[in-house]
């Protein structure tokens, strides 16, 4: 993130459009830091079922979770290929405790990651406003008071013609930020056809 200027007249663009995808390079997230928290995230997969089923549940009070496919797995009509953790992580101090206890470096590592995913939001956040016209930290407010980490694992499957990884869907919130593996295939939707982002 080098160039303002550039980027708020991106950035402006992007908040008259409903469905916007930006790639952000130089973005202060230190590769060290998504490397170590993508091994981590790797990590927890590959953990025992028996540790992995305690974390799975339909309790709407835990907010820790694991899943396959989705959390209406027992309603849905098609399964997704995938499993799934997601948990809140700020205010980091409301939610850590609450985390995976494993792998051991889980809490400490991911805590460190959010601390840095959301000062990447909140500056991207802060380009969005002054790009609109508006005051720099016009969003610090409610819509920007939570965060929520979604960790998608898709398992080799026997039959990968026949899976898919995840529906189209729109994510309900004001912005995601999302870090893909070495295995690419988050897909935008522009123009009415589908394009890979690598």
């Amino acid at each position: 993130m080098t160039d303002p200027s550039r980027i708020i007249g991106s950035l402006y663009r992007a908040g008259l459009l409903a469905r916007y995808t930006e790639q952000v390079i130089n973005h202060g997230v230190s590769v060290n830091q998504m490397k170590e928290t993508m091994s981590v995230f790797k990590e927890i997969f590959q953990m025992p079922e028996e540790y992995k089923k305690k974390l799975c549940t339909n309790d709407p009070s835990k907010p820790c979770k694991m899943f396959t496919s989705s959390f209406n797995y027992a309603t849905e009509k098609v399964h997704l290929w995938r499993d799934s953790l997601r948990h809140p992580c700020y205010p980091l101090e409301q939610w850590q405790h609450l985390w995976p206890e494993n792998p051991t470096t889980y809490r400490e590592c991911v805590g460190d990651f959010s601390n840095e995913v959301k000062e990447l939001g909140s500056r991207i956040m802060n380009l969005i406003s002054e790009g609109l016209g508006l005051k720099c930290g016009y969003f610090d407010n409610d819509l920007t008071g939570s965060m929520i980490l979604s960790v998608n694992h898709y398992p080799s499957c026997p039959e990968p013609s026949l899976t898919l990884g995840m529906s189209k869907h729109s994510d309900p919130n004001l912005i995601t930020i999302l870090m893909q593996d070495d295995v690419s295939g988050l897909q935008v939707l522009k123009d009415g056809k589908w394009i890979a982002v690598e």
